[in-house]
């Protein structure tokens, strides 16, 4: 089980910017601006600038191949030993080269883990990965691991129910 709050580097949570409002309205594709402070209210995240020294330098490492919010969170995940949450093929990629011990995730891994441990209905986990998709234009390739259990979820007739 995961659990927070997970650290997000200054670098990455300076690129979270904008989702779509969503929805069926003529308005669903004009974008809101993602206010992340409830989420460190609520503890969930913590919003925490790189380390000098190993970190420091790992991020300068990381940042000739990856842009910045992407470099800050490996350095950190390594340094910290912690681990990566990124859908970022590139960023997986290097991170698993440099630092192979180093455990990465994917969207789908984290929303599996977190329906599974608030036992929420398969109709309302639908309703929040199609939020994901229409809201974050996030949908997973076919190469995630746990790509066919976000179809099979996807596929609810989340209306019917």
């Amino acid at each position: 089980m995961l659990t927070g709050p997970f650290l997000v580097p200054s670098q990455a949570a300076a690129e979270v910017r904008y989702v779509r409002k969503g929805g069926d309205g003529i308005d669903a594709k004009e974008r809101e601006v993602v206010d992340i402070s409830v989420f460190q209210q609520d503890e969930l995240l913590t919003v925490v600038d790189l380390r000098p020294g190993a970190e420091m330098t790992a991020f300068v490492e990381f940042a000739t191949e990856l842009d910045d919010g992407e470099a800050a969170a490996c350095a950190m995940a390594v340094v910290r030993r912690g681990a990566l949450v990124s859908d970022d093929r590139k960023a997986r990629n290097v991170l698993s080269q440099r630092s192979p011990n180093t455990r990465i995730l994917t969207t789908c891994e984290m929303m599996q883990t977190w329906a599974e441990s608030v036992a929420i209905s398969r109709s309302d986990l639908a309703k929040v990965l199609r939020d994901i998709e229409e809201r974050a234009s996030f949908r997973p390739g076919r190469n995630d691991p746990l790509w066919e259990w976000w179809q099979q979820i996807m596929n609810t007739d989340s209306l019917a129910e």
